[in-house]
């Protein structure tokens, strides 16, 4: 069943694929693929763009594939809460499929988790107990609110991203699939933008000015 982007699944120019029932194995899949899409982008903007600064290019550099690992997994997490959500409260009452709903349900879910794991956990883990945590920590505090923000905008392009998949071909998916993991391999391995460092000034010393006698007056 595919619906527009109208709240209540009202036709539209825009056909996006139903994944709101989180019992659908095959909605979960095309979340999965859609997370490591948004995985590619998030790299991208890093190791390009400089986005987010040297603190998240240094948590990609120090941990490589487990922090490429670890943000799939959190984002397909949250867009599973999502659909499970999104089928307890709207579609379970038997209304349509509504992309606009969804997102803005996984909107709600992406910022809960992060008041959660900004003032809960880093907050609760001490610093030097975990190497991941500490990376986190540095990205966060000089992110400051930027983070949720850009925390937003990825989940919804993941949702929007899963949707597309879920109407494609099982091919077509593969094929993606394929091209995405190239591109993270090669994206990871890039080298980041270093910040300028400051030239130093020489240090010179000023002339002196002779010392005068003082008993004469000159």
């Amino acid at each position: 069943m595919e619906g527009g982007m109208e709240g209540g699944g009202a036709s539209s120019f825009v056909r996006l694929g139903e994944i709101g029932d989180y019992r659908k194995v095959e909605g979960t899949v095309s979340t999965t693929q859609a997370a490591l899409f948004s995985v590619l982008l998030i790299l991208l903007s890093a190791r390009i763009g400089n986005a987010g600064g040297p603190s998240l290019n240094a948590i990609f550099d120090q941990f490589g594939l487990e922090s490429v690992v670890l943000l799939v997994a959190v984002l397909t997490i949250l867009l599973q809460v999502t659909r499970y959500f999104y089928s307890a409260v709207y579609g379970g009452y038997g209304k349509p499929w509504s992309p606009f709903i969804f997102v803005c349900v996984a909107v709600a879910v992406q910022l809960i988790h992060d008041v959660l794991f900004k003032y809960g956990i880093l907050n609760t883990v001490a610093r030097g107990k975990n190497d991941l945590v500490d990376a986190v920590q540095a990205y966060v505090l000089d992110a400051k609110m930027v983070a949720f923000g850009a925390n937003v905008a990825v989940i919804i392009v993941t949702a929007v991203i899963a949707m597309i998949l879920h109407d494609i071909g099982d091919l077509e998916k593969y094929i993606f699939l394929a091209f995405v993991t190239a591109g993270i391999i090669y994206t990871l391995s890039g080298v980041s933008a270093k910040p300028v460092v400051p030239v130093a000034k020489p240090v010179t010393q000023e002339k002196k000015e002779p010392m005068r006698d003082m008993r004469y007056g000159f």
